[in-house]
C-alpha cells in the first residue's frame, strides 16, 4: 500500500481560501502563500494549474527562489492530474532547480519523488525507482524530516512489490517500519506493517505475514482508514484460504468489499469480489461464485478498459432466451390442459393463437439477439483494427527513433570525447605554464561545446516536434526583425570563416506565423550556409513578397548540392552527416527541422543548388 500521509484536496478550504484572498491587502509573501495553499486544495487540476502560474509570476517578479520552487512544484501536480506529462516534467525539473539553488536536500528529495511517480506511470520503472533511491539517500542527509524519509522508504518499496521485486521491497519496508515506530506515527506503522504482511505472503512466510497484517488492521480499524483495510483484509483472506479458514476468509473479504464499496475504491472491490468468487467456487456455491465473478468481470473491464462485453451480453443473452423458453413451456403445458378438459375448439383455436404469438415473440427476441451480437462483433473488429492501427504507428515511431539515433549517436560522442581530451591539455599547459597554448585550447573547447550546444538544441527541438509539444503561438511577425536577430547571433561565424554576410534587413515584410520557430527556420538555414561555404564567400539573406506569401531567400557560394542529395535532404533517408569545409559537424536535424517547422507555420520551402556555385532555400510564408 502506497502510502497516502499527503493532506487531500478539499475544494471547500480552496473556495474558503479564494473568499479570503479578497477580503483585504496582504503583503506579497502572505499572497504567495494563499496562492499555494488555493492550487493545493484545489480539486479542479485546471484551476489549480491557474493559481499555480499566478504563484510562479509573483515569485518571479519578487525574484523569490522558494516561491517559484513552490509555484513549479505544485504546477507539475496539476499538470500531471490533467494527463499532461511533458508539461509536468518540465514543471518538476524547473522546481528541482530552485531547490538546488536554495540548498535545500528535502526540496530536492520531494521533487525527485513527483519525478520518479512520473515515470512510474509511463512503465520506466529502472529509471522511476533511480529516482526514487536518490531521493532517499539525500533525505538522510535532512537530519529533521524523518517523516518524509520514512514515508519515500515506505513508498519505494511498495513500488518494488508491485513490480515483483519481493527482496527488495522486504527490506525497504522492514526500515519504513522501524523509522515510524521510532517516530510513533501510528498510521505510518499500520501502513508498513500492512506492507510486509504484503510482501512476507509473496515470500510464503505466511504466519509471519498474518501476524503483521492483522496488526495493522487492528489499527487502522482504531484509526477509521479504510483506504487501506480493504487490500490488507484481501490479502489477510487469501492466507486463510490457504490454511482452510474459509469461513475466516469469507467474513474479511465481505468486509472489505463493504468498505470498498462504500468508498467507491474500483480495484478493491474488483479484488475482494475475485477471492470471493473463488472462495465460493471452491465451496460449490455457485450462485455466490457467478455473482461474485460477474462483479469482478465488471470492476477489471472498468478499470482496465479491456472489453468483455461479448462474453456478458452472449451469456445474458442465452439466459433471456432460457427464461423465455420456460414461459413458453408453461403457457404450452397450460393449452394442453384446458384442450384436455374442455375438448372445446374454441379454447383449442385460442391455445394454438397464444402458442403462435409466443413462438412470434421467441422469434423477436432471436433476432434481438443476433443483432446484439453482430453489433459487438463490429465493435471487436472496429477496436482490432484501431490496436493494429496504433501497432502500425508505434513501429513507425520505433524505425524513426532507431534512425535518429543512429544519427547522432557518433557526433555526439565526438564532441563530448573532445572535453576529457581538453582538459587533460589544459591540465598539461598549466603544469608547464604555457599560457599561450591554454588560449588556443580555450577556443578549441568553445568551438566544441558550441558544436555540442547546436546539436542539443536541434535534438530537443525535433523531440518536441515528435511529441506534438512545441508551443505555437500564431501572431503577425515582421520577418525583417526576426532575420536581423538571426544574423547577429551568426555574425561572429561569419567573421571566424572571412565570410562576406548580409548585416542587416530592412525591407517591410510582415507574415502571420509563429515567432520562435520563424526563427528556428531562418537561424539554421544561415548556419547552414555559414558551415557549407568555403573562406572568403559569400552568405546573403534578403526577403520578398512572391503573391500570398512573404519569401526569405537565403544564398550562397558554398560547395552546393547535387540532385541526388537534393531529394534527401528533408528525410532520414541517405547519408545525412556532413563536414562543413572547415571541418564543422552536424547530425543533419536541421534542415528535417526546417521542413516540419516550415509546414507547422503553413508555408512551403524550394531548394536550387549547382554543385561547385552555391545554393539558394526559398522559405515561402502566409502574409499577415
Amino acid at each position: 500500500m502506497s502510502s497516502k500521509l499527503v493532506v487531500a484536496q478539499d475544494q471547500f478550504v480552496a473556495d474558503s481560501l479564494k473568499m479570503l484572498l479578497k477580503t483585504r491587502d496582504y503583503n506579497e509573501y502572505e499572497i504567495m502563500q494563499l496562492l499555494l495553499d488555493i492550487a493545493h486544495f484545489e480539486t479542479s487540476s485546471k484551476v489549480s494549474e491557474e493559481y499555480s502560474r499566478k504563484l510562479i509570476e509573483l515569485a518571479n517578479s519578487k525574484n523569490n527562489p522558494k516561491g517559484l520552487f513552490d509555484g513549479y512544484f505544485q504546477l507539475g501536480n496539476s499538470l500531471r492530474e490533467s494527463g499532461k506529462w511533458y508539461e509536468s516534467l518540465d514543471a518538476f525539473t524547473k522546481s528541482l532547480d530552485f531547490a538546488k539553488k536554495l540548498n535545500k536536500k528535502n526540496l530536492e528529495a520531494i521533487t525527485l519523488l513527483e519525478v520518479s511517480q512520473l515515470y512510474f506511470l509511463n512503465n520506466k520503472y529502472d529509471t522511476a525507482l533511480f529516482m526514487s533511491e536518490e531521493a532517499i539517500e539525500k533525505l538522510r542527509l535532512v537530519s529533521d524530516d524523518s517523516l518524509s524519509l520514512s514515508a519515500a522508504v515506505l513508498n519505494t518499496g511498495y513500488d518494488y512489490y508491485t513490480l515483483g521485486k519481493y527482496e527488495k521491497s522486504y527490506k525497504h519496508t522492514l526500515e519504513a517500519s522501524q523509522l515510524y515506530q521510532e517516530l510513533n506515527y501510528s498510521i505510518g506503522v499500520s501502513y508498513a506493517l500492512g506492507n510486509l504482511g504484503l510482501v512476507l505472503s509473496k515470500l510464503d512466510s505466511l504466519t509471519l505475514a498474518q501476524g503483521n497484517l492483522q496488526e495493522a488492521i487492528n489499527i487502522l480499524k482504531d484509526l477509521g482508514d479504510t483506504y487501506a483495510l480493504t487490500e490488507f483484509q484481501t490479502e489477510l483472506a487469501s492466507i486463510h484460504i490457504v490454511k482452510g479458514d474459509f469461513k475466516t476468509a469469507e467474513a474479511l473479504l465481505l468486509e472489505s468489499l463493504a468498505y470498498a464499496e462504500e468508498d467507491r475504491l474500483q480495484e478493491r472491490i474488483r479484488d475482494a469480489s475475485l477471492k470471493l468468487s473463488q472462495l465460493y467456487d471452491s465451496l460449490d456455491d455457485h450462485q455466490k461464485a457467478y455473482h461474485h465473478q460477474c462483479q469482478y468481470i465488471a470492476y477489471r473491464d472498468s478499470i482496465n478498459n479491456e472489453a468483455n462485453i461479448r462474453k456478458i451480453a452472449n451469456l445474458r443473452a442465452e439466459y433471456e432466451i432460457g427464461q423465455k423458453q420456460t414461459e413458453l413451456d408453461l403457457k404450452h403445458a397450460e393449452v394442453e390442459l384446458l384442450t384436455v378438459q374442455s375438448r372445446n375448439h374454441k379454447l383449442l383455436l385460442g391455445g394454438i393463437t397464444i402458442f403462435v404469438l409466443l413462438l412470434l415473440a421467441l422469434i423477436y427476441a432471436g433476432l434481438k439477439v443476433m443483432k446484439l451480437k453482430e453489433r459487438l462483433i463490429r465493435i471487436a473488429r472496429s477496436r482490432r483494427k484501431i490496436v493494429a492501427d496504433q501497432r502500425d504507428e508505434l513501429q513507425r515511431l520505433n524505425e524513426t527513433k532507431d534512425k535518429f539515433f543512429s544519427l547522432i549517436s557518433h557526433d555526439i560522442r565526438g564532441p563530448v570525447n573532445n572535453f576529457n581530451g581538453i582538459a587533460m591539455l589544459i591540465q598539461m599547459h598549466v603544469e608547464a605554464q604555457e599560457w599561450e597554448e591554454i588560449e588556443k585550447v580555450a577556443k578549441l573547447q568553445e568551438k566544441t561545446a558550441g558544436e555540442l550546444s547546436s546539436v542539443l538544441d536541434n535534438l530537443l527541438s525535433w523531440a518536441m516536434s515528435q511529441q506534438g509539444k512545441i508551443p505555437f503561438r500564431e501572431e503577425e511577425i515582421d520577418l525583417g526583425q526576426v532575420a536581423n536577430i538571426s544574423l547577429n547571433m551568426l555574425s561572429h561565424n561569419a567573421i571566424a570563416k572571412d565570410i562576406k554576410m548580409t548585416e542587416r534587413v530592412e525591407d517591410l515584410v510582415k507574415v502571420r506565423g509563429d515567432r520562435n520557430t520563424i526563427s528556428t527556420i531562418i537561424r539554421n538555414l544561415m548556419s547552414n550556409a555559414l558551415k557549407f561555404t568555403d573562406n572568403g564567400g559569400q552568405v546573403d539573406l534578403r526577403i520578398d513578397v512572391e503573391g500570398e506569401y512573404g519569401v526569405i531567400y537565403i544564398s550562397d557560394t558554398g560547395i552546393g548540392i547535387s540532385d541526388e542529395k537534393i531529394g534527401e535532404l528533408f528525410g532520414f533517408t541517405g547519408e545525412r552527416t556532413r563536414r562543413g569545409t572547415s571541418g564543422e559537424k552536424g547530425v543533419g536535424l536541421g534542415l528535417n527541422l526546417v521542413h516540419e517547422f516550415v509546414h507547422l507555420n503553413k508555408g512551403k520551402v524550394e531548394v536550387d543548388s549547382e554543385v561547385g556555385v552555391g545554393t539558394t532555400f526559398k522559405v515561402y510564408l502566409p502574409l499577415a
